[in-house]
């Protein structure tokens, strides 16, 4: 079952950061590099994040767990390239087989964790939510899903469609993360299951 715990992502970016530091040197950062490699290359100018604040003044560690302040059209960019198996504008920056891991499927990967929907069980795989979605004609798919606090969702669908919502949800309930409407908006648009 899938514990998720902003701790444990915390520690995998301070894990991250020091091995960054070990073979590039104590002044590189993982966010910096994040943003250089990654995000400026495929047009987002900024990526501000939190990061904890420490007592010498020095730059904080950011947190990774989230904490992005992205607009509407940062996303749009990052689901884009997603969608472009990890490329922008002919330069492979992701690694593609591993993209090719975590975008929709017919089979369920990662772990199980406790939440549903009408069609079946969401998992948890490479810090993605996994939402099943049938189609009409009976096709079962899993959608992968970026959720961030609040009920912030950025749905991977089918034949380059992205779902964006931004809401302000501040309190526990489940159903901001119901993602059916959305889906069944996305399949309208074209087709999942050929």
């Amino acid at each position: 079952v899938a514990r998720y715990r902003d701790q444990d992502i915390f520690v995998l970016g301070v894990a991250m950061d020091r091995f960054l530091k070990s073979k590039e040197g104590p002044a590189a950062d993982i966010w910096s590099m994040l943003v250089n490699e990654v995000y400026r290359p495929i047009g987002v100018a900024h990526a501000p994040t939190v990061r904890t604040i420490e007592a010498d003044g020095r730059l904080g560690q950011p947190l990774m767990a989230g904490g992005l302040y992205a607009t509407l059209d940062d996303l749009a960019k990052i689901a884009q390239l997603y969608h472009d198996r990890g490329q922008h504008n002919g330069v492979q920056i992701l690694h593609a087989g591993k993209i090719d891991e975590l975008l929709y499927g017919t089979h369920q990967r990662g772990l199980p964790t406790g939440f549903q929907n009408q069609y079946g069980r969401t998992s948890y795989f490479r810090s993605f939510w996994n939402v099943v979605f049938r189609t009409p004609e009976g096709c079962f798919l899993y959608i992968p899903q970026m959720q961030g606090w609040g009920g912030n969702i950025v749905a991977l669908m089918p034949n380059q469609i992205t779902g964006i919502r931004l809401a302000k949800n501040w309190k526990d309930n489940g159903r901001v993360f119901d993602t059916g409407g959305m889906m069944r908006v996305g399949y309208r648009l074209g087709r999942f299951c050929q």
